[in-house]
């Protein structure tokens, strides 16, 4: 067994996702909401009015509101491959901002660092190699553009400067934002992703579900006995269980999916692609076992109850569902003695989660 002292280095991958903006249905809405607040600037811009450059912003802003109407059109109906559409949207998004900035001149100067502020808000998103290809596109069409512009060359010390900035500036914001965005999803103490971690993974495998191939899941787990631990051995020894659970979870489970503490002794795992269910029950058969072991090494009694909802391939569903589902199980297995997992399946639900029929148990004394 991995030592105590060590478990605060587990930790899983880092993910780089901007708060709020986490998927890309979310990007998508923003890409929207941008392209709107610029037709607002523009009409606010009365003193542009009548110039070739305002109408050539005006040209602009309606092509991006089409292209911005139709990618959020495109993620809401999941169509065509993820990777290739992000890309695709992402590259459309520098070009189009690109060309306002040289087509227009001093209408959009304000609006000089859009690029590189899409950059962090397609790139991080989707991980480091999609971070750097986005990077250095935005850096390359904004130091274009202001090198080529007769606008920009009105102003050589501060052309020089924003392009210096469009270069290194992202190195910088790389750098913090790989500490941040992991430190804001990952539990302190055990090293699992935190709530907001498993809320976004969460939302990822539901909004998927509809194109998946594979099933999925989502399981919820409550640990029986927990507080008694905690009163009779204090906060010490609740968190050096929370710890053992955590990496007994992580040993498990990270075969499968992605386990979290989502806030007290409450854990759960998040599962994306699921080819065989026993294997997935096998698993938490194991962690069962090992959970009554930890218990026994604080001498008390120590057990988990756990709700697993499978999520069918091509199905369609929300985060709201599944979690109310697979807490609904949870909860079932407390109500018929702890310490097993119940699954969703032939199992009924309510339209809100609710649970309404009965359904396999499994359990461990």
């Amino acid at each position: 067994m991995m030592p105590l002292e060590q478990l605060h280095k587990l930790k899983p991958a880092p993910f780089f996702v901007i708060p709020g903006l986490a998927t890309e249905r979310g990007q998508a809405i923003a890409r929207v909401c941008w392209s709107l607040a610029f037709a607002a600037y523009l009409g606010l811009s009365t003193q542009y009015r009548g110039t070739p450059e305002y109408a050539a912003a005006w040209m602009l802003e309606a092509a991006y509101l089409v292209f911005a109407t139709s990618i959020w059109l495109l993620v809401r109906s999941n169509f065509g491959n993820d990777q290739v559409r992000r890309i695709a949207a992402a590259m459309l998004d520098q070009l189009l901002c690109a060309a306002t900035l040289y087509f227009t001149d001093e209408v959009a100067a304000p609006f000089v660092l859009m690029p590189l502020l899409l950059t962090f808000g397609s790139g991080l998103r989707y991980g480091r190699t999609y971070a750097v290809f986005f990077s250095t596109l935005s850096s390359t069409l904004t130091c274009a553009v202001l090198l080529s512009s007769s606008y920009w060359e009105q102003f050589p010390t501060i052309r020089t400067g924003l392009a210096l900035a469009t270069i290194f500036f992202p190195l910088y914001v790389f750098r913090l934002t790989d500490a941040l965005t992991l430190q804001m999803r990952t539990d302190a103490m055990t090293g699992l992703r935190n709530r907001i971690g498993f809320d976004e993974l969460l939302d990822e495998v539901c909004y998927g579900a509809a194109a998946a191939k594979d099933g999925s899941a989502v399981i919820l787990l409550d640990l029986d006995g927990f507080k008694q631990i905690n009163d009779t051995q204090g906060h010490d020894g609740g968190d050096l269980v929370l710890k053992h659970i955590a990496y007994r979870l992580s040993v498990e489970l990270s075969p499968f999916g992605v386990p979290a503490r989502i806030g007290g002794d409450e854990f759960a795992v998040v599962v994306s692609k699921l080819s065989a269910r026993q294997d997935l029950e096998a698993a938490f058969t194991r962690f069962l076992k090992q959970t009554v072991e930890v218990g026994r090494l604080f001498e008390s009694s120590l057990g988990a109850s756990i709700g697993i909802y499978y999520i069918e391939p091509a199905s369609i569903t929300s985060p709201r569902f599944v979690f109310k589902a697979a807490d609904q199980l949870m909860y079932q297995a407390k109500k018929l003695g702890k310490n097993r997992f119940i699954t969703s399946e032939s199992r009924a639900f309510t339209s809100e989660g609710e649970l309404n029929s009965h359904c396999r148990v499994a359990s461990v004394r």
